[in-house]
């Protein structure tokens, strides 16, 4: 797979970042140890990121410490994301990776999901998210409207709020399709177990996720796609729901609920660590994404990188959080 290209516009971002003001206290991270907190189980495409992340960010910071991956999933990831608000240090020592599908839950779902995302410090993100909904080969589903014939469509998820959930919530309040979907699954690998073993007939979740030989072997059949740029190696019978939908109210509503897709993958840490602290983990985040060995690795794994720059991620979030709240209120509908 070819890595995505970084914009002009994005390059500046990650240089702003690059050049943030220096921490006085350099010595600081010297002989400590990083952690970063996924909210999914190993072996999906979050864990992949945030493990390639820890062997090549070291080198930018000053100290070099250690950088660790721990897996916390629960809640859709926002168990990780709660553990920064916990008795964990907030010295910039621990960092979280999430899916960013929680934004809009916590917009559009407020009761479910309490947390404002527009607190938190974004350190930066690694790529855009590129989600379709796919089928198994067994099942027959070739298309979208394969998929709405079905009396249903059996898939499973982590929980409410994640990016997979509001996906298929899309697929089926929005475009039709009547989708059952088991909750409880821990990450995408396990699920991926289940669709083998015939417990489920697809899954709504990131394409670089999927394993390879699914792909290129065609073991899956993926059927709409919640990205408006596909990836170079996405069939076209990988639709974009905006462009299935056939007015401008709803393909407003699409575009709101997917709106952190564009946040994409993000490493955040609490609100209370010191800006000097961030700005060093910006810097450094900055840096990374722009380091050949790390650019060369996530392409040998077929992990597009289009980093965001924290500064521009943070600013995207609370834009999200200005949604018209005529535009929230459908949102809320169609979630409930």
């Amino acid at each position: 797979m070819k890595k995505m290209s970084l914009t002009l516009g994005t390059l500046a971002l990650l240089m702003q970042g690059a050049h943030a003001q220096a921490p006085k206290d350099e010595s600081f991270y010297k002989g400590k140890t990083i952690s970063i907190i996924v909210g999914f189980t190993p072996g999906g495409s979050y864990d992949a990121y945030a493990r390639m992340l820890a062997r090549h960010m070291p080198q930018y910071i000053a100290g070099s410490p250690t950088i660790i991956v721990q897996n916390m999933p629960g809640g859709g990831t926002l168990t990780a994301v709660r553990y920064l608000d916990g008795n964990t240090p907030k010295d910039g020592t621990v960092l979280a990776a999430f899916t960013s599908g929680l934004i809009t839950a916590s917009i559009a779902d407020p009761e479910t999901v309490k947390y404002n995302f527009s607190d938190l410090g974004w350190v930066g993100s690694i790529t855009r998210d590129f989600s379709v909904c796919y089928a198994w080969h067994a099942t027959g589903i070739t298309s979208l409207a394969d998929a709405k014939a079905r009396k249903e469509y059996i898939i499973g998820d982590t929980a409410r709020g994640s990016s997979a959930s509001i996906n298929s919530t899309i697929l089926s309040q929005m475009l039709g399709v009547k989708v059952r979907t088991i909750m409880g699954y821990t990450g995408s690998a396990e699920s991926r177990i289940a669709i083998e073993r015939g417990e489920l007939e697809g899954h709504c979740g990131a394409w670089v996720s999927l394993p390879q030989d699914w792909r290129t072997n065609k073991q899956i059949v993926p059927f709409v796609r919640f990205s408006r740029v596909a990836l170079p190696d996405m069939p076209a019978s990988a639709v974009f729901a905006g462009d299935v939908v056939t007015n401008d109210d709803d393909r407003k509503l699409i575009d709101f609920l997917l709106a952190p897709s564009e946040v994409g993958r993000p490493f955040v840490v609490s609100k209370l660590v010191p800006d000097e602290r961030l700005a060093t983990l910006r810097q450094a985040f900055a840096k990374t994404m722009d380091n050949k060995d790390f650019l060369s690795e996530a392409d040998r794994q077929g992990l597009p990188v289009s980093a965001i720059a924290g500064e521009e991620a943070q600013k995207m979030v609370a834009d999200i959080y200005q949604a018209p709240p005529a535009l929230v209120q459908r949102g809320r509908a169609v979630l409930k």
